[in-house]
């Protein structure tokens, strides 16, 4: 089988963000797990980082000006830069149209629908224009979260029975944990873009009421994202990393008195399996994927509470036993997580829809 992946998330914050995190971990699982011809597909502006198991195709674009000819119905046909190829898979949401092949959308969230204000005017109309046509003429619907696949059910009536939920394939972190002394002073984690869905503003303002109590500090790691208040990077006991190797995350999060991750809407949330792999604290929102993902071994709160948010990192700050307890439920609750099988559904169903369009075109 010859398969192509949008390549364009593998050149955003290093390759970090969510969705770059998934589409590098699809790469390297379906290598390892199939015979398949990859390739990863490179536009102008976006240089794809890092070693990856795939052949590498410059398609002569800037990801603008693609988007520009997909909306005017004038890209060209991805054969023109691959020849044939059986799937392409839409790591960015939509796939580039490729004759004969499947299309094959991945939607992360629904944040465009459910949270309008949090999203670029241009990126928002682009989604509404796309998204819809694109889920509902796929053969296979690629989601991460059962979450979000009921939102697609009930939002966009998607037949449940073309989505495939195919969560993140990471790996636990403490399989990279670097050799460190514990922090001297405490300090809380925060770890994503600063976009407002994301929530930092209000873990910034509860950080606030924590520190006048105590000495910790807060470590942010993630882009500053867009319409943040930037005179908090100002702010006493705030640390800004912006996006750092593995390795340090690791760490980072092995040293950290909690991560606080009270987003008001996810698709996923990978820093909550990742924090929970090396024994860190979770604080995160009552509601939605982090809810289901945290499976009891979290702090959870309202995620609009500012105060609610500085009553958990106080909580969990002071009371040595909680911290234990939710290590040891963390490590408990990342071990039964898919991290080597997220992906064996998708690679059966691929495999299975593709030998069907060629036995019905025989």
């Amino acid at each position: 089988m010859r398969v192509v992946i949008d390549g364009s998330p593998l050149s955003l914050g290093g390759g970090q963000t969510g969705v770059g995190v998934w589409t590098a971990g699809l790469v390297r699982a379906l290598a390892a797990k199939t015979d398949w011809e990859l390739f990863l597909l490179q536009f102008k502006e976006r240089p794809i980082l890092g070693e990856l198991p795939a052949k590498i195709i410059e398609v002569g674009y800037t990801t603008r000006s693609f988007r520009l000819a997909r909306l005017l119905s004038i890209q060209p046909d991805l054969t023109r830069f691959t020849g044939p190829t059986d799937a392409v898979i839409g790591s960015a949401y939509i796939p580039w149209k490729s004759r004969g092949a499947l299309e094959i959308p991945v939607i992360y969230d629904l944040a465009f629908m459910r949270f309008p204000e949090t999203v670029s005017r241009m990126n928002r109309r682009y989604l509404k224009a796309m998204i819809p046509r694109a889920v509902r003429s796929a053969p296979i619907v690629i989601t991460i979260s059962s979450s979000v696949r009921d939102e697609l059910v009930a939002r966009l009536g998607i037949d449940p029975s073309a989505i495939v939920i195919t969560p993140p394939p990471i790996e636990p972190m403490e399989r990279q944990v670097e050799t460190a002394s514990q922090a001297q002073t405490p300090y809380f984690l925060f770890v994503g873009g600063m976009e407002p869905r994301k929530n930092f503003n209000r873990v910034a303002e509860a950080f606030e009421t924590v520190k006048g109590r105590t000495a910790a500090r807060l470590v942010v790691v993630g882009n500053e994202g867009r319409r943040w208040d930037r005179s908090q990077s100002q702010q006493d006991g705030v640390e800004f990393l912006g996006y750092v190797p593995k390795e340090r995350l690791a760490t980072l999060y092995s040293n950290a008195t909690a991560l606080v991750y009270p987003s008001l809407y996810e698709g996923f949330g990978i820093p909550i399996l990742e924090a929970m792999s090396v024994g860190c604290p979770v604080i995160t929102s009552h509601q939605g994927s982090p809810a289901d993902l945290s499976g009891g071994a979290a702090v959870l709160v309202d995620p609009t509470q500012t105060g609610a948010i500085a009553d958990a990192m106080l909580k969990v700050l002071e009371d040595p036993e909680l911290r234990d307890d939710l290590a040891q439920k963390g490590r408990g609750r990342a071990a039964i997580y898919p991290w080597a099988k997220s992906t064996d559904e998708l690679i059966e169903r691929l495999e299975e829809t593709t030998k069907g369009r060629r036995g019905s075109e025989q």
